[in-house]
């Protein structure tokens, strides 16, 4: 097939895609699983305290062992890779869900949250607190802006629905991306 037909097909199918768009039929954002499951967020959520450190189970007590294991994790794991090298148990502290590229707190993902249904206990403690929920989309689960984990990355929170990799307009910037890098 050639390159003018492709792309024929390619407007005629965004063409089609934006009228029932706009009809309400379909959605510019989909939810990811987790988002949508209690039972897939809690499974995802637990191993991510078992293997990537998530947490502190409660942000408002001092926790100072948990920020002290997690320092020494990043310092002996990852060195180099986050600000400061992270070795102190401040910086460790200073590194929050709420501040991580991985984070996406947008209006869509807030809707789609609201689909996850009632909080467990574990993200109960973190609502008493007055933690707000986002996802993590490197690990796939509800995250509370007051925790972290091991793998937190400098640059976040994901604020807007375009920035969103659940938005068309981030897939398809990806995909151009990747094309991209695979023409040179």
């Amino acid at each position: 097939m050639g390159a003018e037909k492709l792309l024929a097909y390619g407007l005629l199918g965004f063409g089609v895609y934006k009228l029932l768009e706009g009809t309400g039929a379909v959605s510019p954002f989909q939810c990811p699983d987790a988002a949508r499951s209690p039972a897939l967020n809690a499974r995802n959520r637990d191993s991510a305290k078992r293997n990537f450190l998530y947490g502190p189970e409660d942000s408002s007590r001092p926790a100072i062992a948990f920020w002290a294991r997690l320092a020494k994790k990043w310092a002996a794991s990852l060195p180099g890779t986050f600000p400061g090298g992270l070795r102190d148990i401040q910086a460790a502290m200073d590194s929050r869900c709420g501040n991580c590229a991985h984070f996406d707190v947008s209006p869509a993902m807030q809707r789609c949250l609201k689909e996850t249904g009632r909080l467990d206990g574990y993200d109960k403690v973190a609502q008493d607190t007055g933690a707000r929920f986002g996802y993590c989309w490197k690990l796939n689960f509800r995250a509370s802006d007051d925790r972290t984990c091991m793998v937190w990355k400098e640059g976040g929170p994901i604020r807007e629905n375009s920035e969103s990799p659940m938005s068309l307009k981030s897939k398809a910037k990806a995909l151009v991306t990747e094309a991209r890098e695979e023409l040179t």
